[in-house]
C-alpha cells in the first residue's frame, strides 16, 4: 500500500485497538482506501488515507462497488463491537458503518 501511513487491523482486535491503530492515521475528508488480505490464516485489512488517484476511482464506482470495498472493514468492526455488546441495529454501529460507507 505504498509509503504513506497505513493501519493495520486484524481479527482479533478489539474497539480499542482498532481506534487505537485507526487514530495513527489522523482525521478522514473522504473514505480510506482499503486492502484486505490473508495472513497466517488471518484476516487482516491494511487502511489509509486515500490517494487523488484512490479519490479518482472512486468518483467512477458505483454505490454497490463501494459498499462492497468497505464490507471487510465494516465486518472487522462489527466483530469487535459484538464482543463488546453493540450489534448490527444500533445507532452507534450504524454511524461508524455508513461513515466507511460513504465517506
Amino acid at each position: 500500500m505504498g509509503s504513506a501511513r497505513v493501519a493495520r487491523l486484524s481479527e482479533g482486535m478489539s474497539l480499542p485497538d482498532i481506534q487505537r491503530e485507526m487514530n495513527k492515521l489522523g482525521e478522514f475528508r473522504t473514505p480510506s482506501s482499503q486492502y484486505h488480505t490473508i495472513e497466517n490464516g488471518q484476516e487482516v485489512i491494511y487502511v489509509k488515507k486515500s490517494s487523488p488517484q484512490d479519490r479518482l476511482k472512486r468518483l467512477v464506482m458505483s454505490d454497490d462497488m463501494k459498499a462492497d470495498e468497505a464490507t471487510p472493514l465494516s465486518n472487522l468492526i462489527l466483530h469487535a463491537c459484538k464482543k463488546i455488546g453493540v450489534d448490527a441495529t444500533d445507532s452507534r454501529y450504524k454511524n461508524i458503518s455508513d461513515s466507511f460507507n460513504h465517506g
